[in-house]
């Protein structure tokens, strides 16, 4: 590549270097270790970290005593419908930017009312740190204050 192309194309240049620095697993481990975007979807079927922030997320918000599994089956995908019809939103089971954001939101509203009651809010800022980048939401979406685009 000459140095005009790389100047044209940064982005493929440093992935070109992240790949020859890893010894080709780029790629692959940036699909690990990459938090999900808005573009991103979670829905049955699908397995892993993101997954289980689902799960997390909805035992805070509702309850359910979804296993932490990773794995998103039936169960989780029943849990996040219950969500979603809560939230008067489209209860399809599907986690996109307008579920997520819903989750989170709803997750910080425990926080903070159960700080406002004398509690600590401690087993929510864990996940609102570790999980937030995880699940596709859209920043600084405040739900309820607009009309959504998208069905998740």
């Amino acid at each position: 590549m000459t140095s005009r192309g790389n100047a044209m194309n940064p982005t493929r240049t440093r992935a070109a270097r992240l790949a020859a620095l890893l010894g080709g697993v780029g790629p692959a481990l940036t699909a690990m270790t990459a938090p999900a975007s808005a573009a991103d979807v979670i829905k049955q079927g699908r397995e892993g970290y993101e997954v289980a922030c689902v799960q997390r997320g909805v035992n805070i918000v509702q309850n359910p005593n979804v296993a932490v599994d990773s794995d998103f089956g039936p169960a989780t995908r029943a849990a996040v419908v219950r969500h979603q019809k809560a939230e008067r939103i489209s209860a399809d089971g599907q986690v996109g930017p307008t579920t997520g954001s819903h989750l989170i939101s709803d997750v910080r509203r425990i926080r903070q009312n159960d700080i406002r009651s004398g509690g600590t809010g401690v087993f929510c800022p864990d996940w609102l740190r570790d999980c937030t980048g995880s699940i596709p939401h859209r920043a600084g979406h405040v739900p309820g204050a607009g009309p959504s685009r998208d069905r998740h």
